[in-house]
Protein backbone atom coordinates (compact mmCIF):
# COMPACT_ATOMS: atom_id res chain seq x y z
CA UNK A 1 0.00 0.00 0.00
CA UNK A 2 1.57 3.53 -1.41
CA UNK A 3 1.55 6.37 1.77
CA UNK A 4 1.59 9.81 0.28
CA UNK A 5 1.24 11.43 3.89
CA UNK A 6 4.28 13.01 4.41
CA UNK A 7 5.34 14.84 8.14
CA UNK A 8 4.73 18.22 7.40
CA UNK A 9 6.59 19.57 9.60
CA UNK A 10 10.08 17.77 8.27
CA UNK A 11 9.65 19.93 5.36
CA UNK A 12 9.47 23.14 7.14
CA UNK A 13 13.06 25.31 6.81
CA UNK A 14 15.04 24.60 10.40
CA UNK A 15 14.32 28.23 11.18
CA UNK A 16 10.16 27.51 11.19
CA UNK A 17 10.80 24.40 12.88
CA UNK A 18 9.11 24.72 16.47
CA UNK A 19 13.03 24.30 18.61
CA UNK A 20 13.09 21.00 15.83
CA UNK A 21 10.41 19.17 17.17
CA UNK A 22 10.52 17.20 14.17
CA UNK A 23 12.49 14.56 12.31
CA UNK A 24 12.51 12.86 9.36
CA UNK A 25 14.15 9.02 10.11
CA UNK A 26 15.61 7.75 6.88
CA UNK A 27 18.32 4.75 6.14
CA UNK A 28 20.59 6.98 6.53
CA UNK A 29 19.59 8.36 10.04
CA UNK A 30 19.45 5.15 11.41
CA UNK A 31 23.16 3.93 10.24
CA UNK A 32 24.52 5.50 13.78
CA UNK A 33 25.05 4.16 17.20
CA UNK A 34 23.74 7.35 18.41
CA UNK A 35 20.22 6.65 18.28
CA UNK A 36 19.17 8.71 21.54
CA UNK A 37 20.12 12.09 19.86
CA UNK A 38 17.50 11.48 17.38
CA UNK A 39 14.41 10.51 19.96
CA UNK A 40 15.13 13.22 22.63
CA UNK A 41 12.79 16.14 22.83
CA UNK A 42 10.86 14.80 19.80
CA UNK A 43 7.22 15.05 19.25
CA UNK A 44 7.02 13.86 15.47
CA UNK A 45 9.14 10.85 14.16
CA UNK A 46 8.62 10.21 10.40
CA UNK A 47 9.97 7.06 9.08
CA UNK A 48 10.52 7.76 5.56
CA UNK A 49 11.28 4.79 3.18
CA UNK A 50 12.99 2.58 5.18
CA UNK A 51 14.31 -0.25 3.38
CA UNK A 52 13.82 -3.60 4.56
CA UNK A 53 17.24 -4.40 4.61
CA UNK A 54 17.87 -1.66 7.28
CA UNK A 55 14.72 -2.92 9.41
CA UNK A 56 15.89 -5.93 8.82
CA UNK A 57 19.34 -5.02 11.19
CA UNK A 58 18.22 -6.57 14.68
CA UNK A 59 19.28 -3.49 16.78
CA UNK A 60 17.49 -1.74 14.15
CA UNK A 61 14.43 -3.42 14.16
CA UNK A 62 14.21 -3.36 18.11
CA UNK A 63 14.85 0.49 17.91
CA UNK A 64 12.43 1.13 15.74
CA UNK A 65 9.77 -1.63 17.71
CA UNK A 66 10.70 0.47 20.75
CA UNK A 67 10.26 3.78 18.96
CA UNK A 68 6.56 2.75 18.31
CA UNK A 69 5.51 1.01 21.14
CA UNK A 70 7.79 1.87 24.31
CA UNK A 71 7.18 4.65 27.12
CA UNK A 72 11.15 5.19 27.00
CA UNK A 73 14.34 3.84 25.27
CA UNK A 74 18.10 3.39 26.46
CA UNK A 75 19.77 4.65 23.02
CA UNK A 76 23.39 6.04 23.43
CA UNK A 77 23.67 9.60 22.66
CA UNK A 78 27.08 11.12 20.98
CA UNK A 79 29.50 12.00 23.66
CA UNK A 80 27.51 10.96 26.31
CA UNK A 81 27.33 8.34 28.84
CA UNK A 82 23.98 6.39 28.78
CA UNK A 83 22.38 7.59 32.38
CA UNK A 84 19.02 6.18 31.85
CA UNK A 85 16.67 5.85 29.22
CA UNK A 86 15.29 8.92 27.44
CA UNK A 87 11.61 9.33 27.73
CA UNK A 88 9.61 8.82 24.15
CA UNK A 89 7.02 11.30 23.89
CA UNK A 90 6.71 11.23 19.48
CA UNK A 91 4.06 10.16 17.32
CA UNK A 92 4.83 8.10 14.70
CA UNK A 93 4.28 8.21 10.87
CA UNK A 94 5.16 5.90 8.31
CA UNK A 95 5.72 6.30 4.94
CA UNK A 96 7.20 4.10 1.86
CA UNK A 97 6.63 2.15 -0.23
CA UNK A 98 7.92 -0.71 1.07
CA UNK A 99 5.37 -3.70 2.18
CA UNK A 100 6.73 -4.25 5.32
CA UNK A 101 9.27 -1.72 7.19
CA UNK A 102 8.43 -2.81 11.09
CA UNK A 103 8.57 -6.61 11.68
CA UNK A 104 5.57 -6.96 14.53
CA UNK A 105 4.56 -10.48 15.31
CA UNK A 106 1.49 -11.30 16.95
CA UNK A 107 2.89 -11.71 20.52
CA UNK A 108 4.28 -8.10 20.26
CA UNK A 109 3.49 -5.14 22.37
Amino acid sequence: MRQVAKCECARWPNSLRPNNYCIQVNDKTLNTNFLGGIVEGRLFFNLDEITHNIAGNKNIKNFLKELVTNDSTAAEKKHKTIEGETKLYGQVLITSNEPYIIEVETSDR
